[in-house]
């Protein structure tokens, strides 16, 4: 948009979530549905860079995305809850993929991991306590 012109859309690339798109963070551990195991669900494991969550489709269909062989039901959350949150931001990364990046890895800083990730568990409702096995 320098010099007034306009972007053209590319449609290989990802266009930006509105702040009012909702995620779905697919729930890997049964524990995660129990009182103050969600948080857990928003800690990123050796060797991440993001948190993966899904956009505009189903619990199903994120739980393809995403790869998991099971799940035990998904979190949601709006984009904007995300992106308050100091320095966390929504980058998607296929059609309805995306990551939520700025969290430091738990190994480098627990303090701060710890309270992003509670955090987001208070941004999150869980929305789907489906069993699936893929």
């Amino acid at each position: 948009m320098a010099n007034g012109q306009i972007e053209a859309n590319h449609p290989d690339q990802p266009q930006p979530l509105q702040p009012d798109s909702d995620l779905l963070r697919m729930l890997r551990k049964k524990l995660w549905l129990e009182p103050g195991g969600l948080e857990e669900a928003f800690l990123l494991r050796p060797g991440e860079t993001g948190l993966s969550v899904c956009f505009a489709c189903s619990a199903d269909h994120c739980m393809t995305i995403s790869g998991l062989n099971k799940s035990y039901g998904a979190a949601g959350l709006k984009v904007q809850s995300v992106t308050e949150i100091e320095n966390l931001t929504v980058e998607p990364d296929s059609a309805n993929h995306a990551e939520i990046r700025g969290l430091p890895q738990w190994e480098a800083d627990s303090a701060k991991a710890e309270f992003l990730a509670s955090q987001l568990a208070k941004a999150a409702n869980i929305v789907d306590r489906t069993r699936r096995s893929g």
